[in-house]
């Protein structure tokens, strides 16, 4: 079965002298392979004349067009959104009172999946088709019931959408969210009296998180849960989504995988090529369903999915011995008015990756800031001659301004070495000729750190790069950046909540810890330390340990008071090195 695909948002007929029909072998033989019909903009590509000889996809100056030839197993689509379109084939399998996780590449149809599941979308089978043919095709099979139910309107649904809407009603969160129960489990108190429109991006995600529980539904979705909130609220979060889907329906889309591990009860697994087609796999139990997604084959349907995603096991890592010193920063203070941070004073060295973990709301983000020069210390002397390049935890989308002049603004060695390795590696070829606006949350986020790594600077600000980007982009950031700064001899400074992620990528550690001091305004210190260390300190405030899988040496975390748990905290090791 051959398929084309032509990505619209990367096709610009006006730009180009329409070389995929002027070079098509059938087109010059009289047939209408690929043709432009005077009522639409872009082109139509013919699937049952298509020869497959590839002309077009390397004539396309943009790169719109992919010609693919599917496994042979796969007939109709389980739903396509038109004529060489992104294409769905098969579906999860969703038993009632567990937690299903979908996981898989961005563009690969999750969130076509939870958009079916909410009723957002009706699956047409490539076809006209109604909620009966729905209902119909799933006749005999484990979710017949899920979908009679759902559209005979007798499941009430409850949605929390990957990005939230940055334009808010001006209410109050206590006005919102009532249940005391779900306050006090996602520790929202401290935030009831604050508007929604003044909540940071951590507090709303919580609040979005309660307002889905709090409904009185019987499918509960959530689409990356775990976003912008610390290692602290991702647990709560956790439990709080177990807690509350007792006898429900429940689907989650996630990338952090100490959560999925947590929070999932089976996992169907997404493949394909994002952006043209996905595939859905057949469930299956949450450790085994991470662990062949890492090792990209589906071994009980014999199926190569992609390369294994390696994990390097720490132990064997040759120890890097830092010697050159690219910034000493001085202990300093910073006063709010009801925060105060204190940082110990610490060193980077050249190539050198210094991750940042914490609490929200400890400082962290502003100690960035204090290094890059938008705030001042209260001792104001941090004072260097090195540059420095910063990317922010909130990012924007200007409506005129195209990915490549963002990347690039003064269009500064624009075919140079250093633009060309950024791009390749963050996959970001394809989107230069696109408008901001247009490009979604895992997208804008790889083009913001392309953008913060071709300044020229001597150490790099990197605030949550990992947010909306999927497992495999997060551990290619993370491996590019190594190689980066390796090549360049340049440092930075990573804040993250994604543990596996920071475990992975960094060579030592900040630990931001608040302090409990009755009656005064609240603080925290920063501490920079061996890494190790500092996530054990952590862990043991969690009161939770971590083990290595051994198949995949992946963290998990342990069953509370386990055998493996309750040996790792007998001998205060809460994370497998």
């Amino acid at each position: 079965m051959r398929i084309a695909i032509l990505h619209i948002d990367h096709c610009f007929p006006e730009k180009c002298s329409h070389e995929c029909t002027r070079f098509c072998p059938r087109v010059l033989m009289g047939q209408k392979t690929i043709e432009f019909v005077k009522s639409e903009k872009y082109p139509k590509i013919d699937e049952f004349t298509c020869v497959g000889c590839g002309i077009c996809t390397k004539k396309c100056p943009f790169g719109a067009i992919e010609i693919i030839n599917l496994p042979e197993e796969l007939s109709n689509p389980f739903h396509q959104y038109g004529q060489n379109m992104f294409r769905l084939f098969k579906f999860i399998t969703l038993p009632k009172g567990k937690i299903v996780g979908l996981l898989g590449e961005n563009g690969t149809g999750k969130s076509t999946i939870l958009n079916i599941l909410s009723k957002q979308i009706i699956p047409n089978f490539n076809k006209n088709a109604s909620e009966q043919d729905v209902v119909d095709f799933f006749r005999r099979t484990q979710n017949f019931d899920f979908f009679k139910s759902l559209y005979d309107n007798k499941i009430e649904i409850s949605y929390k959408p990957q990005i939230l809407p940055k334009v808010l009603p001006s209410k109050k969160v206590k006005d919102i969210i009532k249940n005391k129960e779900i306050i006090n489990d996602l520790e929202l108190s401290n935030i009831l009296e604050k508007d929604l429109s003044e909540l940071s991006q951590g507090e709303l995600q919580r609040a979005a998180i309660a307002i889905t529980l709090e409904k009185n539904s019987g499918l509960l979705v959530f689409d990356e849960p775990s976003t912008f909130l610390d290692i602290y609220q991702r647990i709560n979060i956790t439990k709080a989504i177990r807690k509350y889907s007792q006898n429900k329906y429940c689907a989650v889309v996630e990338h952090d995988l100490l959560v999925l591990d947590i929070v999932a009860d089976y996992i169907n697994i997404l493949y394909g090529k994002p952006g043209a087609f996905g595939i859905v796999s057949n469930i299956r139990n949450s450790r085994s369903g991470i662990n062949d997604f890492l090792r990209g084959f589906l071994r009980d349907e014999n199926v190569k999915m992609s390369d294994p995603i390696t994990l390097t096991q720490p132990g064997t890592k040759k120890t890097i011995n830092f010697t050159n010193k690219l910034l000493l920063f001085p202990s300093f203070t910073k006063t709010y008015k009801n925060f105060c941070l204190t940082s110990e004073q610490g060193t980077i060295f050249q190539e050198e990756i210094v991750g940042i973990l914490g609490r929200n709301a400890t400082g962290k983000s502003t100690f960035l800031k204090i290094l890059y020069g938008i705030e001042k210390s209260d001792q104001k002397n941090i004072e260097t001659s090195i540059t420095i390049s910063y990317k922010p935890q909130e990012i924007s989308a200007n409506k005129t301004t195209l990915v490549a002049d963002f990347i690039n603004p003064k269009n500064i060695e624009k075919k140079s070495e250093k633009f060309n390795l950024i791009v390749a590696n963050l996959n970001i070829f394809h989107l230069l000729n696109r408008p901001l606006n247009s490009l979604s949350g895992g997208e804008l986020q790889r083009v913001w750190i392309a953008a913060c790594l071709f300044k020229e600077a001597d150490i790099y600000l990197l605030d949550e790069p990992t947010a909306y980007l999927d497992v495999k982009q997060r551990l290619n950031l993370a491996k590019f950046l190594k190689v980066f700064l390796r090549i360049y001899k340049k440092a930075a400074l990573v804040v993250d909540h994604d543990l596996s992620f920071l475990e992975y990528i960094s060579d030592s550690l900040m630990l931001f810890e608040k302090k409990e001091i009755m009656c005064a305004p609240e603080s925290a210190t920063a501490t920079k330390g061996e890494k190790y260390a500092l996530i054990n300190k952590l862990l043991s405030k969690l009161n939770i340990t971590l083990r290595r899988d051994v198949e995949t040496n992946r963290l998990r975390v342990n069953e509370p008071n386990s055998q493996k748990d309750i040996e790792q905290k007998n001998n205060k090791c809460f994370i497998e090195k």
